[in-house]
C-alpha cells in the first residue's frame, strides 16, 4: 500500500535540486544527489525499507514471469481480445475491476502515461504477483522506474515519478538536518497529478468471476465488505 500512497510534503526548491541533481551508480545501486549545497544519497535497499517492500534471498524476480504466464492471467480475468504480443495488450478489454486496478497501478507508481490503453510487461507483472498472491520483487520493480525517470529531455522542467522524488527529499532533510522555512511553495502531489482515473458505472460494472483468494487472504475477517461478498456465491471465469 506504501508504494502506492506513499509521499511527502517538501520545498518545492529542494525536490527540484535533488531531481535535477541526481546521478545513478549501477554496481552500488545507489542514487547520489546534491540538496542545501550537501551531497546525499540513498540505496536501493534503504528506498526499499521505506515502503516496507521485502528485499531478501526470498522475493521472486519479475524476469522469471513469462508472457505465457501472464496471457494465461488475462485470459483468466475475462480479457476479451485474442492475444499476440505484451504491446498489443489493451486495458480496455479487461474487464472493469481489472481495468482498474491496472490503470491505478500505472498511475500510482510510474506516474506517466504511454497511450491511454496501453499497458507494459513490467505493469503486467506486478499485476501477476497480485492477482496470484506471490511475493515477486516489487521492491525491484519500482527501484528500476526511479532510476529511468531520471532520463527525460524535460528533467529540469518536469519531475517524473515525483511522489518517489519527495521521500527521498524528505529522508535527506532529516539525516542532514536541514531547516525548513515557512511561507514556502511546497511541492504536494496534486502538483504532479494531472490524470484521472474513470470510475465506471456501477449499473455497468462486469464481473466475470469470483476474486482469487490469494488477493483477500490478508484482509481481516472483521471487514464489512468481505463479510458481504463471502454471501455471494461463487463464480467461474468466463471461458473464452
Amino acid at each position: 500500500v506504501l508504494a502506492i500512497t506513499k509521499f511527502e510534503a517538501v520545498l518545492m526548491s529542494l525536490l527540484s535540486q535533488v531531481y535535477s541533481s541526481a546521478s545513478y551508480e549501477k554496481n552500488k545501486e545507489c542514487i547520489y544527489f546534491q540538496i542545501h549545497s550537501k551531497k546525499a544519497s540513498i540505496s536501493k535497499v534503504r528506498f526499499c525499507s521505506l515502503l516496507n517492500l521485502p528485499v531478501d534471498s526470498s522475493v521472486i524476480s519479475p524476469d522469471f514471469i513469462t508472457t505465457t504466464q501472464l496471457f494465461s492471467m488475462l485470459y483468466e480475468m475475462g480479457y476479451t481480445d485474442v492475444l499476440t504480443t505484451i504491446a498489443k495488450v489493451k486495458k480496455s478489454c479487461l474487464p472493469s475491476q481489472w481495468n482498474g486496478l491496472l490503470t491505478l497501478l500505472i498511475k500510482g507508481l510510474a506516474e506517466r502515461s504511454a497511450g491511454s490503453d496501453g499497458t507494459s510487461k513490467v505493469f503486467l507483472t506486478i499485476l501477476y504477483g497480485l492477482y496470484n498472491g506471490l511475493n515477486l520483487d516489487y521492491g525491484s520493480i519500482i527501484w528500476s522506474q526511479v532510476v529511468q525517470s531520471r532520463n527525460t529531455s524535460t528533467r529540469h522542467s518536469e519531475i517524473s515519478c515525483a511522489r518517489f522524488w519527495t521521500i527521498f527529499t524528505r529522508r535527506a532533510i532529516d539525516t542532514q538536518e536541514i531547516p525548513m522555512m515557512q511561507d514556502v511553495l511546497m511541492a504536494s502531489i496534486a502538483t504532479f497529478h494531472t490524470k484521472k482515473i474513470i470510475i465506471s458505472d456501477p449499473t455497468k460494472f462486469h464481473h466475470y468471476g469470483s476474486i482469487r483468494e490469494t488477493m483477500y487472504r490478508n484482509v481481516t475477517v472483521e471487514s464489512n465488505v468481505m463479510v458481504e461478498y463471502r454471501k455471494l456465491p461463487p463464480k467461474q471465469p468466463r471461458v473464452l
